[in-house]
């Protein structure tokens, strides 16, 4: 706890902290294709334990600042709510003839990324 304690009070992170190792799992297909990889990020464990603690303390404070319109999925609400959202900004977009784009990131393939 001490260790936690002065990072707060520091505002700085131990520095090997901050050296992450990236490895690729493989998942299945071609061995030579980049995509059938599954990149991890291998992190210290007190790292990992510090920034739950701190995500447990802040969810509480975000969640109150947090407009509906922006906290994607939050508990106690159904996909179907952000699906009407975006279903009445595509037609409120069609109405005033405006331009609407969307990005879903969970869902954006490797490809899709590089095409212009």
């Amino acid at each position: 706890m001490l260790l936690y304690n002065r990072i707060l009070n520091t505002e700085s992170l131990p520095k090997h902290w901050l050296k992450l190792d990236i490895l690729l799992l493989y998942k299945k297909g071609d061995l030579y294709d980049i995509n059938n990889y599954q990149p991890i990020c291998l992190i210290p464990t007190l790292y990992k334990i510090f920034f739950q603690l701190l995500r447990k303390r802040l969810k509480p404070i975000f969640n109150c600042h947090q407009p509906l319109e922006q906290a994607g999925f939050p508990a106690g609400y159904s996909t179907m709510d952000n699906f009407q959202v975006i279903s009445l900004l595509v037609e409120k977009a069609k109405e005033y003839n405006i331009s609407l784009y969307f990005a879903f990131v969970d869902s954006v393939r490797h490809e899709y990324l590089y095409r212009r």
